[in-house]
């Protein structure tokens, strides 16, 4: 029996911290790790609009730790979150999210498309301008009765269109049309960019980007925009902050 309590007391004492002064110095025999508090905190939710980000922000901003960044990822992603969290104890380093924004609007993909998709597209996702007026023009002179010929010097491009043997049409196509497809939040002006636009011998329809991206950044800068009004009181009295 003296064995046994002997090795439970030993054990015991494994589980045990000693310290030790050595040359003026206090060791201890493990290592310690200290034990954070964590404070209860809500899930972040998703939303889709920016009009639901501007109602849950105005509703709830009392509640944060202030001040609260909307950080504009990209043309469709918001991120909103905490400054430095100083009531935790101990951890005033940590970052809290709040809401994260996930555009769920239409969005127009760059490609080919046939003469029907094309125009079902313009009709459909792409904000009214003199490009998309001048493009549906062009596409409304094409059948799959036509027998269409291109010339393209990679600058210009013609298109020549038969219809039997009685009519026949040339045109130069312009080979930069400025449009706004539906890319962003449905609340902000689209951003209007160029794209290259081609017609193919079979009546393939081309558009393609061709502005290297810049529509992004006037996109990103649109949305601050629209939250900067709507938040206004807010961002003026320092809660919120806005960043692109």
């Amino acid at each position: 029996m003296s064995f046994i309590k002997d090795a439970i007391a030993y054990l015991v004492g494994l589980g045990q911290n000693k310290t030790y002064e050595i040359g003026g110095e206090t060791y201890s025999d493990k290592d310690l790790v200290r034990i954070y508090e964590i404070p209860d905190r809500p899930q972040p939710i998703t939303v889709t609009s920016l009009d639901s980000l501007v109602t849950l922000i105005a509703k709830e901003h009392k509640h944060f730790t202030t001040p609260t960044f909307i950080k504009v990822v990209n043309e469709r992603a918001i991120e909103v979150f905490s400054s430095y969290d100083r009531q935790d104890k101990g951890n005033s380093y940590y970052r809290h999210t709040y809401y994260n924004v996930a555009c769920d609007a239409p969005r127009f993909k760059p490609g080919w498309y046939d003469r029907e998709g094309a125009t079902t597209h313009l009709l459909s996702i792409f904000a009214d301008n003199e490009g998309k007026n001048y493009v549906l023009d062009i596409i409304s002179n094409l059948s799959q009765n036509s027998n269409v010929t291109t010339t393209d010097n990679g600058i210009t491009q013609k298109v020549e269109m038969k219809s039997g043997v009685e009519i026949k049409s040339s045109t130069t196509i312009k080979p930069i049309v400025p449009l706004k497809p539906f890319r962003t939040f449905l609340e902000v002006e689209q951003p209007e960019s160029n794209f290259l636009f081609r017609i193919g011998d079979k009546l393939q329809i081309g558009f393609l980007e061709a502005d290297g991206g810049k529509w992004v950044l006037e996109a990103k800068k649109n949305i601050a925009a629209y939250l900067a009004e709507h938040l206004k009181d807010l961002v003026d009295a320092g809660n919120v902050v806005i960043t692109v």
